[in-house]
């Protein structure tokens, strides 16, 4: 019954042992479930115990390669990844920022999502979660009782200019949308979180009203990447056609490219500057680098997050599938941003809020307001109007 098991496991066990390391000989492991079987008879599922084995591997090659994110995954955990893939998330749907010795201050909503649907506005003070007050809190406390609430339906009390009052919010599904665009100090920002399907389009109609020539701020920041073809027909609206955006490196020496599709570029754009922080991964750190190289944009923000692995699935038996990480992106360049990340152009912290913040208002984002001002300069410098 577990045979094909111990061929996997062999197949594996090969590649990260040396050559004299009796561990890889398949026997091992089945002689060691059966002496288990025999000590705790029904105490230990054999099926338990293969499983923590191939754990073990993907272990062993998250240590061997350097690069996480190995694993092994039964049919409903295979699911959940290509459902967050597709941009599904569960929680309550908004972004905040902290304002130590005050709360949180609930700094976007999202779409019909969970929070929207509770009434929570931006720029809302949250000053308790679940009867847990925040007034006189630093901020390592107030992201700490944040970061463990768990309970299906949360308490918010909030301040708004007309007082205090109570929301309570369900957590639940909802889905990440894919590019939104305001104006900040007369320059366009586009926020993408993700990348998945209709992130193109959803783009496209979030640009349709920019002019052409006009100087452009991309905020990358959280997003931590997506699927690998959503982002290149994104950046294939930046790109000019058949230009390189991503060098994958497979582990065989051979380096493939994916090329800007031709048809479907956006007019013209001004000085492009990208936000970027340490959440920003993936296929977002390869959009980021590969405008920094094919378009001249500039980065602001923290160093990126330093995932530059693609993952892929080989199926095995009884609905189980190990998740390999051994394909690489690159940027067109072929310079790799695995574990350091992408050093911003210009370095730019978040910086904590200490000055008081009015009900209704939201906190300044340093980060943005600098990368309004660089594109600025740089928009200018270039003999634009």
């Amino acid at each position: 019954m577990w045979g094909w098991m111990t061929g996997v496991l062999l197949t594996l066990a090969v590649g990260l042992a040396s050559p004299t390391a009796e561990a890889a000989e398949p026997d091992h492991v089945r002689r060691a479930v059966e002496a288990v079987e025999a000590t705790y008879g029904d105490q230990v599922a054999p099926a338990a115990l293969y499983r923590a084995a191939l754990e073990g591997i993907a272990a062993e090659l998250d240590r061997a390669t350097g690069r996480p994110g190995h694993a092994v995954l039964n049919a409903q955990e295979r699911a959940a990844v290509e459902h967050w893939l597709d941009g599904h998330r569960n929680g309550i749907a908004a972004e905040f920022a902290v304002v130590p010795g005050q709360g949180i201050v609930i700094t976007d909503v999202y779409p019909d999502g969970p929070a929207e649907d509770a009434g929570l506005e931006v720029g809302d003070l949250v000053v308790a979660l679940d009867d847990h007050p925040f007034t006189g809190l630093p901020s390592e406390l107030i992201l700490g009782i944040a970061g463990t609430s768990r309970s299906p339906q949360v308490v918010l009390d909030i301040r708004r200019p007309e007082g205090l009052r109570r929301v309570l919010v369900s957590r639940g599904p909802w889905r990440l949308d894919t590019a939104r665009s305001f104006q900040h100090h007369g320059i366009t920002v586009v926020k993408l979180p993700f990348f998945g399907p209709g992130s193109a389009q959803a783009l496209t109609e979030a640009l349709s009203n920019h002019p052409s020539g006009s100087p452009l701020v991309v905020d990358l920041r959280t997003n931590e990447g997506g699927r690998l073809g959503a982002m290149l027909e994104v950046a294939s609206l930046f790109v000019e056609a058949d230009q390189p955006i991503t060098l994958v490196d497979p582990g065989t020496g051979r380096l493939q490219t994916h090329r800007a599709r031709a048809g479907i570029a956006l007019p013209s754009m001004g000085a492009i500057t990208v936000l970027v922080d340490r959440d920003t991964a993936g296929t977002a750190e390869a959009f980021a680098a590969a405008l920094r190289h094919e378009r001249g944009a500039v980065l602001v923000g923290t160093p990126t997050a330093g995932h530059a692995g693609i993952p892929r699935w080989i199926a095995l038996e009884d609905s189980l599938s190990l998740q390999m990480v051994d394909q690489h992106l690159l940027d067109p360049a072929g310079t790799s941003w695995a574990s350091t990340g992408l050093v911003p152009d210009i370095l730019s912290q978040s910086v904590s809020h200490t000055m008081p913040v009015q009900a209704g208002q939201l906190p300044p984002d340093i980060q943005l307001d600098v990368a309004v001002q660089v594109t600025e300069r740089a928009h200018k410098g270039a003999g634009q109007p």
